[in-house]
């Protein structure tokens, strides 16, 4: 995949609740907006615009899923939208209903897996703000492969990593594919400007973390449980929309199930 349109992408993804377009998005990557598109288009298969309606209404949904007391104006201004009409008619295009009947008719894709939560043994712990240098994983990718690509890079460029502690980012944006995978390490140092762009902050604060061999293909079925059985019974709720991902052992192939520990930032409710 062209880099200009990874750039785009994790624009869209980190952006999407700001003013973007296609003429901004191509500014961004220094394309005509015509050449973007066609780009974006042949690498991701859909077009820019298609994407940002999807990332916003994706995420509108996972509001709804995560935070039901928040009003459908509340989860229509924090995705993008700036008024109420608009967002029920594009959420009533893509999902088939309107919001406020989403959490009843919203399908349900959990699989057989059953996990109580003496199996989750959920901790609270607090975690030092950090940056990860990291690069998306797409479907079919190997981790392994994925992380020393990014560690060679970082050892060409002089950039110190803590290339014992693999991390991967989680973002959760809902749907049939509700999450983004990127894969990387912690910067020793604070990043140089010329990187930021391939920087993700971790804030400072408390997560919620438990350890699981899942396999990857049913991580929407372990966080789906994780709050159903722990978050919702108890004094947190979610603070951020990632999760946080260490293993010691690194998998060849996404399926393989490798033992690791997840980190989800939590807040008092």
């Amino acid at each position: 995949m062209d880099k200009r349109v990874e750039v785009a992408y994790d624009i869209i993804k980190t952006e999407f609740k700001g003013k973007l377009n296609l003429s901004i998005l191509a500014d961004r990557v220094k394309l005509s907006p015509f050449h973007f598109h066609r780009l974006f288009k042949d690498g991701l298969g859909e077009s820019p615009g298609e994407c940002l309606r999807r990332t916003r209404l994706e995420h509108a949904a996972h509001l709804l899923f995560a935070f039901p007391k928040m009003t459908i104006s509340q989860v229509a201004l924090d995705s993008g939208y700036a008024s109420l009409a608009p967002f029920s008619r594009a959420f009533a295009n893509h999902f088939g209903t309107a919001p406020k009947k989403f959490l009843t008719e919203r399908p349900r894709y959990l699989s057989k897996l059953k996990l109580s939560r003496d199996d989750l043994k959920v901790s609270v712990v607090h975690l030092e703000a950090m940056n990860i240098i990291y690069s998306r994983v797409v479907s079919g990718e190997s981790i392994s492969t994925k992380m020393d690509a990014v560690s060679s890079i970082c050892t060409f460029n002089d950039v110190e990593i803590k290339n014992d502690e693999a991390m991967c980012i989680h973002f959760h944006h809902g749907g049939k594919e509700p999450f983004d995978f990127y894969a990387g390490f912690p910067l020793i140092d604070s990043p140089d400007e010329e990187y930021l762009e391939r920087i993700f902050k971790v804030p400072a604060g408390y997560y919620a973390s438990f350890w699981s061999d899942i396999p990857y293909g049913q991580l929407w079925d372990l966080f789906t449980r994780w709050k159903e059985e722990w978050l919702d019974s108890g004094p947190y709720e979610i603070a951020h929309f990632f999760a946080l991902e260490t293993h010691s052992k690194l998998p060849s192939e996404q399926s393989m199930p490798v033992q690791r520990q997840f980190f989800i930032p939590v807040k008092k409710s």
